[in-house]
């Protein structure tokens, strides 16, 4: 790229950089995490991500960007320009929920020295930002030149990103795909292949009338949680307080029929903490779901057909290679196999537990099948497919995928070392997209005491934010300067 126009490039993101933080600021204070219970037309992810929608309606329309509303399901703006094909950036306003452990305010922009806390600073509403100021730069340079974009460029906002993706899939089935498309929503420098995704809901038999009255974990299915509780058919005071777990008789009533208290002396409440994590990148995390299971194992708070589903719950949640369900494999370009148990819950007389496999080529989607649905079987428990897509791979030799590669060499001066992750991202649903930022741990490594994507706490350094601002201006120049 043009010495000068980087240049011209540095002092944009100087000089936005509080309006981008305000930008910010604005889609964070939003809770925009998925609530089909109180899903309507026009929302059908919920209240939260039909408000992030709203206000990113809004804000576009201050920069002169007309967004067109699919129906709540995602919405986009289009720049027109002299060539047929389209040039794609698609990022999501919706969230995992906070859950526990914030010691900030997670629906907030807070800034502590160098780093910005809040849900979604990273993953994604603080990258996808990044993106969208880039294409500002370029519009306005367009058009102060009197010149129209090379390229068609369509930048898609996404509502369901962390519940499955049914927004792509409902943008794919009313819209062609981009030519080329690339997500802000990984790490720099590029991902060329993501792991295969297996997630499922394991439903147990009936098993009503045993020691075990309710069990609640997690908060999303591609998360380690970080709480777990169990409500228990025993008096509170015979049981002892272990590492992480924490024992009481403040059961909450909607969890169980506390009538049934008095045949067992009291109903007392077991409560377990872990440490909470991505489930394609479990590496740190405590599963408190795996803490509570074997606390109530070795308590024998349990009868026999209990004891049966918390074995098989422990098989999923005690290691995260897929050991203790014969999972585990790994290959040359994504290494391991992850296996992750994020929710548990009571529902009616049974429990359920989702079990999150992100697989490499070693293996493949009937062979998961296969394993999970005959060691579920064992134990009369049944098997529902939430998600499931095979691995992908693509080609890091493209024109388009160089042009990104460049951009963050010409930025950093780094090489850039293209990668494959365990991670889902919208690139696995078009035919020809990638990952490309806006996390850079090499160079913005997440500091003590700060939480990662999915994680309490969560948060990244205000460098990292604007070096990837100033990436994606670099790598749209690159982009527009192709032969489209």
């Amino acid at each position: 790229m043009d010495d000068a126009i980087l240049l011209e490039a540095r002092d944009f993101v100087q000089s936005e950089w509080p309006r981008v933080l305000a930008d910010l600021d604005t889609l964070v204070r939003i809770d925009s995490h998925e609530d089909l219970a109180h899903a309507a037309s026009g929302a059908p992810f919920g209240p939260g991500p039909r408000a992030a929608l709203d206000a990113a309606t809004q804000m576009m329309a201050g920069y002169g960007f007309d967004m067109h509303d699919c129906e709540g399901h995602c919405g986009y703006f289009d720049i027109p320009g002299a060539s047929a094909k389209q040039l794609g950036i698609i990022g999501h306003l919706d969230v995992v929920p906070a859950g526990d452990g914030w010691t900030r305010e997670p629906f907030a922009l807070t800034r502590e020295g160098e780093i910005l806390f809040g849900r979604g600073v990273t993953d994604d509403k603080g990258p996808f930002l990044m993106g969208i100021h880039a294409l500002r730069f370029w519009r306005d340079r367009y058009v102060g030149e009197g010149r129209e974009f090379p390229v068609n460029v369509r930048v898609i906002f996404g509502c369901s990103e962390e519940t499955g993706m049914a927004d792509a899939d409902y943008y794919l089935e009313h819209y062609e795909a981009p030519d080329f498309l690339f997500t802000p929503d990984a790490d720099f420098p590029l991902c060329y292949g993501e792991k295969g995704q297996f997630q499922v809901r394991v439903t147990s038999q009936t098993l009503a009338g045993g020691v075990i009255a309710a069990i609640q974990g997690g908060t999303a299915p591609n998360g380690v949680p970080s709480s777990a509780e169990a409500v228990v058919r025993c008096a509170a005071t015979s049981l002892p307080a272990t590492d992480r777990i924490v024992v009481d008789d403040e059961w909450d009533p909607a969890l169980v029929d506390g009538d049934l208290c008095s045949n067992y002396g009291g109903l007392a409440r077991i409560r377990a903490t872990g440490v909470s994590g991505h489930a394609a990148m479990p590496e740190g995390s405590v599963n408190a779901i795996d803490i509570l299971a074997a606390y109530l194992l070795d308590n024998n708070l349990c009868d026999a057909d209990e004891r049966k589903w918390l074995e098989f719950v422990r098989c999923i949640t005690a290691v995260t290679d897929g050991t203790g369900l014969g999972l585990a494999c790994e290959d040359a370009d994504f290494g391991p196999l992850t296996c992750v148990g994020g929710m548990a819950r009571t529902e009616g007389d049974r429990f359920s537990q989702t079990i999150d496999v992100r697989f490499p080529t070693a293996t493949n989607l009937p062979e998961l099948h296969a394993r999970t649905t005959a060691l579920a079987a064992e134990i009369g428990a049944t098997v529902e497919v939430i998600n499931e897509v095979e691995p992908l791979l693509v080609s890091p030799d493209s024109a388009e995928v160089a042009a990104l590669r460049d951009a963050y060499e010409q930025v950093t001066g780094l090489e850039a070392r293209l990668f494959t992750m365990g991670g889902g991202t919208y690139a696995h649903h078009f035919p020809v997209g990638v990952s490309f930022g806006a996390m850079d741990e090499d160079r913005f490594p997440t500091p003590e005491g700060v939480g990662g994507m999915h994680a309490a706490d969560e948060g990244v350094q205000e460098e990292c934010l604007r070096q990837a601002l100033l990436i994606y201006i670099v790598a749209l120049g690159n982009l527009f300067a192709l032969e489209w």
